[in-house]
């Protein structure tokens, strides 16, 4: 599975399971919340991270938003923050945590959607389904807010993650001839 099919997938999460469940069920980041998602690396030194945020806006036509890495968004009336931050242990093990916040004023301005693509070079990603054990209580503390991190792209490769407020297994597929509309 390339990064292209997870792309594929993202998509799928953002648009289509939108026509089987309402958007609610899809996770929403109303103003004042927030999405946050931890996830555990093995790194050092020169493990970098490249984080994408995706999500919906209403507007009379809904729009797909994307920003990237820490940063501010605004379009208006919708407003928010990415923040980004590692923890790094002695061992080669560093703590991811991406937080999504709304920091809108209007009522109604939620984040619809909401997921992140997490990439890692010069590292690679750890299950938080399935960690090893001498993981196990690292992934336990992990706090993830309406998120959950799974392993993506082709299997047995650790270098991407897909945390969405769907609860799928480590690399998840789209089934079978279903192709999202993008």
């Amino acid at each position: 599975m390339s990064v292209r099919d997870v792309e594929r997938v993202a998509t799928t999460l953002l648009y289509d399971a939108g026509r089987v469940s309402p958007a609610w069920h899809l996770g929403i980041v109303a103003p004042g919340d927030e999405m946050q998602a931890e996830c555990l690396a093995f790194g050092d030194a020169a493990t970098t991270f490249d984080v994408r945020v995706r999500f919906l806006q209403v507007t009379p036509n809904t729009v797909a938003r994307e920003v990237s890495g820490a940063t501010t968004f605004e379009w208006p009336p919708l407003s928010g923050a990415v923040d980004v931050s590692t923890l790094r242990y002695a061992d080669r093990v560093i703590k991811l945590r991406v937080r999504v916040i709304n920091t809108s004023s209007e009522s109604g301005q939620s984040l619809i959607a909401p997921h992140a693509i997490l990439r890692v070079s010069a590292g690679e990603f750890v299950s938080m389904i399935d960690p090893p054990p001498d993981l196990r209580h690292l992934a336990r503390d992990c706090k993830n807010v309406r998120t959950c991190p799974v392993l993506a792209g082709e299997r047995g490769q650790r270098q991407t993650m897909l945390a969405s407020a769907v609860i799928v297994y480590d690399y998840p597929e789209i089934a079978g001839a279903f192709e999202p509309d993008e």
